[in-house]
């Protein structure tokens, strides 16, 4: 046999394509070794870079759609990987992100969202949202303009949607800080909002879900508003721009679609496992089609969208699940129980890693593109940013991948 045979290069003279099929067929590690095979196979793998994106795309789903330059994939997924395993073992550097003070502003953070390198945030007795700068917790714009407390807010390409006890809710440009749209005050205050596409849904007090037309100045009616519910609104998503997720305080689950000028009933159904533990917070994963579902008994359903009984129940905590994260990748929990659960997709039985605090947590946000976690709790007077990377990452992931690579969650 030929040295190159011998030492495997007899491999290479396969057609590329049949090349590429082999190697998707690789595991990391097994790449990884077939790279110190050989001479041959090591300047294989080296050159031909669509090898190690399309093992980035398998195995993360949109990191692997697009990278900034000429960058390396090998690097890019070697540095994925390493953030990946610190995922998993709750490995990061923990840093407190101070609010500037405020005589209204409480100490209670009741919403945090990460919107590139910055944070919003709003306190429970406050009115406005805060955009923190990540770096220096500088704030980079402030969105006034309700009257009342904001009760929840969503973000939408640009643009930053708002709904406040004072029974509005309010469309924000995020580069300017002004009001786009303004919709007309309801009955009863309003207690969440969701959006999706050109389409804006808030649950209220009394039972009710109104959906207005995001693209529209100002909107006398909502376009389509559904029968009342047993009980307050608790949670809410629009998750198409046809369909809506409602859940109530006393544990009522609907699904709806928009038809006509009214939004018709799919079905309803109970959150378990115990009948009447208030919906908490409603999310779903496009990447595994699985609604998901905090319940006020600590525990997290997962429903196929076809189904009214749960597919799986995650025993997530001890206390309430005030909400939850999820993408492509991972799932993320947090309670009143004073901890933050990170689930794997791949391994739902048990948490990947759990973070335990001294305060009950409010409200937390993941950003993977640049591998943060942060998290906001009652009677805490600043947000504890978690960061993923080591110090000595050799490649920085969120300066190779574009801006929209790992996808938004949902």
């Amino acid at each position: 046999m030929a040295a190159s045979q011998a030492g495997g290069g007899w491999l290479l003279e396969l057609p590329d394509e049949v090349l590429r099929q082999v190697f998707k067929l690789c595991s990391h590690h097994e790449l990884c070794a077939l790279a110190q095979v050989c001479v041959a196979w090591h300047r294989y793998l080296r050159t031909h870079q669509g090898v190690w994106r399309s093992m980035a795309a398998a195995t993360w789903g949109p990191l692997g759609s697009r990278v900034r330059g000429a960058q390396r994939w090998d690097k890019v997924f070697r540095a994925q990987y390493e953030v990946e395993k610190r995922w998993r073992r709750g490995d990061a550097s923990q840093r407190l992100l101070s609010r500037p003070p405020s005589k209204k502003r409480s100490t209670r953070v009741t919403g945090v969202a990460l919107h590139g390198l910055t944070v919003l945030a709003t306190a429970s007795s406050d009115a406005s949202v805060l955009q923190i700068s990540l770096d220096d917790g500088e704030v980079v714009n402030t969105f006034v303009g309700h009257s009342k407390a904001v009760t929840g807010f969503d973000m939408a390409a640009s643009e930053l949607i708002t709904a406040s006890a004072d029974k509005t809710v309010r469309v924000w440009d995020m580069t300017s800080g002004l009001v786009r749209s303004v919709f007309a005050p309801t009955r009863k205050p309003l207690t969440c909002v969701s959006a999706h596409g050109e389409r804006v849904a808030g649950g209220t007090k009394d039972g009710l879900v109104h959906i207005w037309r995001r693209v529209e100045r100002s909107a006398a009616q909502p376009e389509y508003s559904t029968h009342a519910l047993s009980g307050p609104i608790s949670s809410v998503l629009m998750a198409s721009s046809r369909m809506v997720v409602a859940g109530t305080a006393n544990g009522e689950l609907s699904l709806y679609t928009c038809a006509d000028a009214l939004a018709c009933p799919i079905r309803s159904f109970y959150t378990v496992p115990e009948e009447g533990a208030p919906v908490t917070t409603i999310r779903y994963s496009k990447y595994h089609a699985r609604l998901v579902v905090g319940s006020g008994a600590g525990v997290v359903a997962l429903y196929h969208p076809s189904s009214a009984e749960p597919e799986s129940v995650l025993a997530a905590h001890s206390a309430k699940v005030v909400g939850l994260q999820c993408n492509a990748l991972r799932l993320v929990t947090w309670s009143d129980d004073a901890t933050v659960a990170i689930w794997d997709w791949r391994e739902t039985r048990k948490p990947a890693s759990v973070f335990s605090l001294d305060y009950p947590v409010t409200s937390a946000a993941f950003d993977d593109r640049h591998a943060t976690l942060v998290i906001a709790g009652c009677g805490h007077a600043a947000i504890d940013v978690f960061d993923f990377r080591a110090a000595s990452d050799s490649v920085d992931t969120a300066a190779l991948l574009s801006a929209n690579t790992l996808g938004d969650f949902t």
